[in-house]
């Protein structure tokens, strides 16, 4: 949540030893804490298929949704000496990855007639079949099975030569942050900080892990990443001219 950032700091190199071990740069991110008044802000973005206009190879207008709102909130639970801060980020997607096309069975072709088709011959024999039509006793029932319950039907009125297919499902996004800090000044030379935050992700894709698929559903992919981190760290002024920091860091991610 961009309203649970006080302060962003980057640092490109010649870094101390504290700021990590990895080379290029590194990012310091300063969550905001509580004050000795309370404080929020909300927020929302919206979109909406209603105003976007239609794919020209798609036979209707997908659903698309976009919403992504938040809130904050902080404030003292102790005058000058305990404070929170909360924070809560939400976003809800329901957006198309494009229009796909394919060639799917028809009923006709189901039962075993295509004799608006090309010539089929039988394996057995090499020979065509009799107008075009394989025999019902021909036909695997298990193969059926599969074809009735994987692949999609035709389109009614959907037709781009061989295609009689469209489909444009959406992908759905669940995505949620939530930040709980506490700030308290033990003394006036002691202080502490604790923060927790989680981050999680959820997607679905109808098309699979890589919208490979032509058809939704066939092999669609539901994927859950979430992450959990926990910082706290303590500041004491010994004296003017020294300072120690103890700082401490915990996460957990699926």
């Amino acid at each position: 949540n961009l309203d649970a950032i006080a302060e962003v700091h980057i640092e490109r190199n010649a870094y101390s030893a504290e700021f990590g071990r990895n080379s290029g740069a590194q990012v310091n991110v300063i969550t905001r804490s509580g004050t000795n008044s309370y404080h929020g802000t909300a927020f929302e973005f919206f979109r909406n298929d209603h105003l976007d206009a239609r794919n020209f190879f798609a036979t209707t207008k997908p659903k698309n949704r976009y919403n992504n709102y938040g809130w904050t909130l902080g404030g003292p639970i102790k005058r000058d000496k305990l404070f929170f801060f909360l924070s809560n980020e939400y976003r809800r997607i329901i957006q198309t990855t494009g229009t796909r096309t394919a060639i799917v069975p028809t009923d006709a072709q189901m039962a075993g007639d295509f004799s608006s088709g090309r010539t089929i011959k039988d394996p057995l024999t090499n020979t065509p079949f009799a107008g075009n039509q394989i025999p019902s006793g021909r036909l695997d029932q298990n193969a059926l099975a599969l074809l009735k319950t994987y692949y999609a039907r035709p389109i009614p009125g959907f037709r781009q030569g061989a295609l009689n297919f469209s489909s444009s499902a959406p992908d759905g996004t669940r995505y949620r942050s939530a930040l709980g800090r506490l700030d308290y000044n033990v003394t006036p030379n002691l202080s502490w900080f604790g923060r927790y935050n989680i981050d999680s992700t959820r997607l679905n894709s109808p098309f699979g892990l890589f919208a490979n698929n032509a058809m939704p559903n066939v092999a669609s992919s539901d994927q859950s990443h979430i992450m959990y981190t926990a910082n706290s760290s303590v500041n004491w002024t010994v004296r003017p001219t020294l300072l120690n920091q103890i700082t401490a860091a915990w996460y957990h991610g699926s």
